[in-house]
């Protein structure tokens, strides 16, 4: 099953998302088969992180960590599942800092890896929504 980023733009959407898997797919599984979920960022993400590899902008980067953190909240995860997944954004946000920085620093010097830590930058969306 593949959501897009309109249908995971907020903690109601992802719910949502997740009772139709559940509805569908009860067991999990898919003809005997694990099943498979393939999802985006959310809407507007991968915008904001492309941005983000073009000028530092604390402010964006301060926006990106706010709607992930408030979508955490507003989810009903708790004890030590919440605990492991806001490691995980942290590392994945840790990450993206010294990724964006290194995209900028090499566009300007016009590097052969501006594209790798570019898409570095931008896979992040997906990796964020995966934890969440």
């Amino acid at each position: 099953m593949k959501f897009g980023g309109a249908s995971l733009e907020n903690a109601d959407a992802i719910i949502n998302a997740l009772s139709i898997v559940r509805r569908e797919y009860p067991s999990g599984r898919l003809s005997g088969r694990p099943l498979v979920l393939v999802l985006s960022a959310m809407r507007n993400v991968t915008d904001k992180l492309y941005r983000l590899c073009q000028s530092d902008s604390p402010s964006l980067l301060g926006e990106l960590i706010v709607q992930h953190y408030s979508i955490l909240a507003s989810l009903q995860i708790t004890g030590e599942n919440k605990l492991q997944v806001q490691r995980e954004i942290d590392s994945i946000f840790q990450g993206l800092k010294s990724d964006a920085g290194v995209a900028r620093h090499y566009k300007e010097e016009n590097h052969p890896d501006t594209a790798e830590y570019r898409d570095r930058v931008l896979s992040c969306g997906e990796r964020l929504i995966v934890r969440l």
